[in-house]
């Protein structure tokens, strides 16, 4: 029962802390800046307030801080201060991100390679924390394992760098990112309240509640974007998670449509180069060929959500047969 009394304390703070912040955003002119190579019909958003990404982490802890005061004697506390640190370390990135959008703005963050240093940097951190923490440096593929050994922390680099930047990259259309991650989450719920991760199924509620709480004003026509703060932070929620827990195969199935949206702008670049300035899709990422192609905003979140809730749903049963 305090279990459902903290998630719904946490929705209201969520729905409060939206309703004062949106409208000081607004005041202080912390929009987004819209890609000026982008669909026409984004135009308009210039100027809405981002950094909800932000909002989504305070709330986050705060349900988490409900949650372990509540249930103390049940948390692991080392398994959570690696979620944090993972979620905040890659939060804190997509920040510098955002704030450089906004001081210059243009819609171009921090540069490429200085952004990749970072991710790996924090990455880095991440694999030494988890085999620090007595977690093995093993992969499994379904029921088979596969030891790393001192190839891991490669691993643990390029597993949460594509997850990251998948759920970025995602997040170009209002709800897309944010309904996605939420099935994503309610996958990782499943997983962890019936193999009894209760750590983990805490920490999953949080930032679930976080998401939903955002999500109210995330919908098309959003009156708040998440921004990198926020995709980059879900993703590494997401992704450490799944490292925990062992079933970054399963988050590919689950992730299948953030990896589609991944890949349409790998073809694309790779297409254009290959061609010498010619583009296989209309626009890339996919969900903006989607536009192009006539379908709304709130099709294409149907569709992405749609897709992810069935391969969630696929990847679920797999786990309980296969890896569990």
């Amino acid at each position: 029962m305090h279990y459902l009394i903290i998630v719904l304390i946490s929705l209201y703070v969520s729905y409060f802390m939206y309703s004062f912040v949106i409208p000081k955003l607004r005041k202080k002119k912390l929009g987004q800046n819209v890609r000026l190579d982008g669909p026409k019909s984004h135009y308009y958003k210039k100027g809405t307030p981002t950094l909800g990404g932000v909002v989504i982490i305070l709330i986050s802890i705060f349900c988490l801080i409900c949650l372990m005061i509540e249930y103390k004697k049940m948390i692991y506390f080392k398994n959570i201060i690696i979620i944090l640190i993972s979620t905040i370390g890659f939060g804190l990135i997509g920040f510098i991100d955002d704030y450089r959008n906004i001081k210059y703005q243009k819609n171009e963050g921090i540069k490429p390679l200085t952004k990749l240093i970072m991710q790996i940097v924090i990455s880095l951190i991440i694999s030494f924390l988890l085999l620090n923490s007595g977690f093995s440096s093993t992969i499994k593929i379904f029921n088979f394992e596969l030891e790393l050994g001192f190839l891991y922390p490669i691993w643990v680099i390029l597993f949460m760098l594509s997850v990251t930047n998948a759920v970025n990259i995602t997040d170009g259309i209002d709800g897309l990112a944010s309904g996605i991650v939420l099935i994503i989450l309610m996958f990782l719920l499943a997983i962890t309240s019936l193999f009894g991760f209760i750590d983990l199924n805490f920490i999953t509620v949080s930032f679930a509640v976080a998401l939903f709480g955002f999500m109210m004003f995330n919908l098309p026509p959003a009156k708040i974007f998440m921004g990198n703060t926020g995709s980059m932070a879900i993703g590494a929620i997401i992704g450490v998670i799944a490292l925990m827990l062992k079933i970054e195969m399963l988050l590919a199935i689950v992730c299948i449509f953030p990896i589609i949206e991944t890949l349409s702008v790998i073809i694309q670049v790779l297409y254009f180069k290959i061609t010498k300035g010619k583009r296989l899709f209309p626009m890339s990422p996919i969900h903006h060929s989607l536009e192009k192609w006539g379908l709304s905003e709130w099709m294409i979140d149907l569709l992405g959500w749609s897709i992810t809730l069935i391969f969630s749903s696929v990847s679920f049963l797999i786990g309980v047969n296969y890896v569990f």
